[in-house]
């Protein structure tokens, strides 16, 4: 009625002008900040403008789409710091990408908690208006008294002292999956082969889901006192967890390269089943809210919004269940596509008990490498960022306050300058080695937001890798080794497939 009164005064044409002024204002809003910005950063060296519009926006949508050609977009930056050194800025449709490659300067970047966490947090709160994470879930919790309470939370049930407590539930779990595995009780992932002689044999057509199921089901048991039952024969509410959390977070990322997805007139099925998805994680963590157990009886004594507390246990299973999960995968995949390396592993693992405590096989310094080696190749969170609280001097350059600046494991990782052969997966670079500096290698992050749950993650890894080699032979059936590919996490472009077969 009002905007019919406004036309009938001024006359037809005001409503459309009225329009046209508010797009321009927005235009404008989203324009001088951005000009702002790249005249701050106009000194930084950086490839040329890929396109005008959305700078190397499209560029990187095709390297999502063509891995195995490009790489990842790691793989990009450490080629253009051959070029422009460790440090340069490009443009990512309207925002401005500042990566650090490599060098000691992300140790100071990282270790200042002035600096705050910036991990698109727009795409991670909510989707779809469907809430995923909130504004204060524990991975995007600012520095502030909740923060702390938080970590000082999981140290409590994270240190390596309490880690070691959850043995038995983590073999509890091992021994299910493993001999569902063999029993050929867990056709979604594994297919039983005619036996060689008295020994089984299974295809594992797709590992990583394989391994996403005991990940969460070692989750579950060990830090909420749930069985989500994922590598049971059983269907219990939540068995597909697994498969639903790493939709939503490969969707979420989806979103975060490509903004046009965000837009609400692009509606699709895989929207809609993002957000079922979303409602089934949410109500899970629910459940085991209710339930109680140890940790989430702390976080409830601690803070009195339960959606906050659902936002914190649903961060705890995207940042301990996907992570964990895409370690395992390349791990085992490496071990079974380099026979040598191969041999050279079980020949230690087969020198001690099955039944060999964690605190041996904690000791074990070839697995102890191979783990290493897969987490300096693929480190499950491959990129974390910070913006700047005041002005840095970065690889001699002046990086203003207010930048948001990327640092990457992957690319610090393979440094050419530092690793030798650094694309080769050989794990005796780890052995009797002098002391690796932590801007070279840092898998778990490092300085304030360092992995709460380092010591609980190398326990799972090393765990399920000996439990596997004394109870299978395994051989990588791909022809080469899968291409990453960037999601909130990195995992395998196409599925990764194991032959294992019993031993005696």
């Amino acid at each position: 009625m009002v905007a019919w009164y406004i036309s009938y005064m001024l006359g037809w044409y005001t409503i459309p002008l009225l329009a046209l002024l508010c797009v321009l204002g927005t235009f404008i809003r989203m324009l001088v900040p951005f000009l702002l910005e790249a005249r701050k950063l106009s000194h930084l060296p950086g490839p040329p403008c890929h396109r005008i519009i959305s700078g190397h926006g499209e560029f990187f949508k095709e390297v999502m789409r063509s891995s195995d050609r490009y790489g990842i977009m790691f793989d990009v930056w450490l080629e253009w710091s051959k070029e422009y050194g460790p440090l340069f800025q490009y443009r990512h449709y309207h925002k401005h990408v500042i990566p650090i490659v490599y060098g000691e300067d992300t140790l100071k970047v990282l270790h200042d908690i002035g600096n705050t966490r910036f991990i698109f947090k727009d795409s991670l709160k909510f989707y779809m208006g469907h809430r995923i994470l909130g504004d204060n879930g524990m991975l995007l919790t600012p520095y502030n008294e909740a923060w702390r309470i938080k970590k000082t939370i999981l140290k409590k049930f994270l240190n390596t002292r309490t880690v070691a407590d959850y043995e038995d539930r983590l073999l509890q779990v091992l021994d299910r999956a493993l001999d569902n595995l063999s029993e050929g009780l867990l056709p979604s992932v594994a297919t039983p082969l005619p036996d060689r002689g008295n020994h089984r044999v299974i295809d594992v057509h797709d590992v990583l889901k394989l391994v996403q199921k005991i990940s969460s089901d070692i989750m579950g048991l060990c830090l909420f006192d749930k069985d989500f039952g994922c590598s049971s024969t059983s269907q219990s509410e939540s068995s597909d967890l697994a498969e639903i959390s790493s939709q939503v977070a490969n969707e979420c990322f989806k979103m975060i390269a490509d903004p046009s997805r965000k837009l609400p007139f692009r509606k699709t099925a895989t929207k809609q089943t993002t957000c079922q998805n979303i409602a089934k994680m949410r109500q899970t963590a629910r459940d085991i809210i209710e339930n109680g157990s140890s940790l989430t009886d702390e976080f409830v004594k601690s803070f009195n919004d339960i959606d906050d507390i659902i936002d914190d246990v649903n961060s705890l299973l995207f940042a301990g269940q996907d992570t964990t999960s895409n370690a395992l995968t390349y791990a085992l995949a490496n071990i079974g596509h380099l026979q040598e390396i191969n041999k050279w592993l079980r020949e230690e693992i087969d020198s001690v008990s099955a039944s060999a405590p964690w605190a041996h096989i904690n000791e074990l310094p070839r697995l102890d490498a191979v783990v290493k080696e897969t987490m300096r190749l693929y480190p499950s969170a491959p990129m974390t960022l910070r913006t700047l609280h005041k002005d840095y001097s970065i690889a001699g350059y002046r990086v203003p306050q207010g930048s948001t600046v990327w640092v990457s494991p992957y690319t610090a990782g393979r440094d050419p300058n530092y690793w030798e052969d650094p694309t080769t997966f050989s794990p005796q670079r780890f052995i009797n080695t002098k002391e690796i500096p932590r801007y070279r290698y840092f898998p778990f992050m490092t300085g304030p937001h360092e992995c709460s749950g380092k010591h609980f993650a190398m326990i799972k890894l090393k765990m399920v890798v000996f439990h596997v080699l004394k109870r299978y032979d395994i051989e990588m059936l791909n022809s080469s080794m899968p291409a990453p590919q960037m999601s909130i996490t990195m995992h395998p472009r196409r599925p990764i497939h194991l032959r294992f077969t019993e031993i005696d």
